[in-house]
């Protein structure tokens, strides 16, 4: 099934199953049920005359432009236990624009010292690359699929967990390009960022 039940699927005599429309998140490359089409700016499937084009959410570009380390949003020192952000919303518009944020660590914490990086982000439009450098731009942890099964929210999940130095690292968030993108058609994502040092 390339499409995420949202709410109920309504079934009619017979044998014919009938999908009543926005009762599912739209499925990889905008998949949806038959006679539904993907709307862009809920990514929950609809009625074809229903669907409105892509748009950044309000506030996600906020930070722009941050496309590169030195433009980097910068959240600062982080310290033991902290909640770096949680769940701020980001936009990828185009299949070249990337989302660079930045902090520092400035002492190791004496009980743990592992950084966790989570992008959440829609399953129906190309994929979130997630990557996570040291000042001297060398990667600290490869990206891997955390997506909650059990979530049912029609998005997928993407962490980086790594052990912290002394050091200023960057978060850098951009469109997987060649991998699921509706043939070129939609290379572009919003997406949440999660950014904590666990206690």
């Amino acid at each position: 099934m390339r499409w995420v039940l949202l709410l109920v699927v309504v079934g009619l005599a017979g044998c014919e199953p009938f999908v009543a429309i926005e009762t599912y998140f739209c499925g990889p490359n905008r998949g949806c049920p038959p006679d539904q089409s993907c709307d862009d700016r809920t990514w929950i499937c609809t009625d074809e005359g229903l669907t409105e084009s892509f748009l950044c959410p309000e506030g996600s570009d906020a930070a722009e432009p941050d496309d590169t380390r030195d433009q980097a949003l910068d959240f600062g020192d982080t310290f033991c236990g902290d909640v770096i952000v949680s769940e701020r919303p980001g936009c990828l518009p185009d299949a070249d624009d990337v989302d660079i944020y930045s902090f520092n660590h400035p002492v190791l914490c004496e009980r743990n010292n592992t950084m966790e990086v989570t992008v959440s982000y829609p399953a129906a439009f190309v994929p979130a690359d997630l990557r996570v450098v040291d000042s001297a731009g060398n990667d600290v942890g490869e990206p891997v699929d955390c997506t909650n099964a059990n979530a049912n929210n029609g998005r997928y999940s993407v962490c980086i967990d790594f052990e912290l130095g002394v050091d200023r690292y960057f978060v850098e968030v951009s469109p997987l390009i060649g991998t699921d993108d509706c043939s070129g058609d939609c290379q572009f994502q919003q997406y949440i960022l999660d950014i904590r040092l666990p206690p």
